[in-house]
């Protein structure tokens, strides 16, 4: 990521998230850290990229949500949006005549799957993907 970042001169950002995995450890671990590497790139805030689409790092999405982008239609506005959640979906989003076109997308995971072994874990896991959204933006 940071390699094709370099070569198209782009920005990185990393949408901070989370997955409660209870067999980690039998204490309830409420700490959260991510690697030292996705630090300088890591965002928990919303970001106008322009006044089209939006990035939703504000909003926690659960990492074993079977739609990461259910519900979130109305959150961007009019703005195309970006979520972060290790699934990968797109989803179009109809809007009266006129009106820009809407996108919604999710963005994929950096990490690597460490799921629990009940059945919404192994569903996250089927459905994990280690990928990222690029946004190309033409002034």
């Amino acid at each position: 990521m940071e390699a094709y970042a370099k070569h198209i001169d782009a920005q990185i950002m990393i949408i901070a998230g989370r997955y409660n995995n209870s067999t980690q450890t039998l204490e309830k671990d409420t700490s959260e850290f991510w690697a030292d590497e996705v630090l300088p790139y890591l965002t928990a805030n919303r970001h106008e990229l322009n006044n089209y689409i939006t990035v939703l790092g504000d909003i926690k999405v659960q990492a074993t949500q079977a739609n990461p982008l259910s519900g979130l239609e109305s959150v961007s506005k009019e703005n195309s949006c970006i979520v972060g959640s290790p699934r990968v979906h797109m989803k179009t989003v109809a809007v009266l005549e006129g009106y820009k076109a809407k996108y919604m997308y999710s963005t994929g995971a950096i990490s690597n799957p460490n799921f629990t072994d009940s059945r919404v874990g192994k569903q996250g896991e089927f459905n994990f993907t280690q990928g990222f959204v690029v946004v190309e933006i033409q002034e």
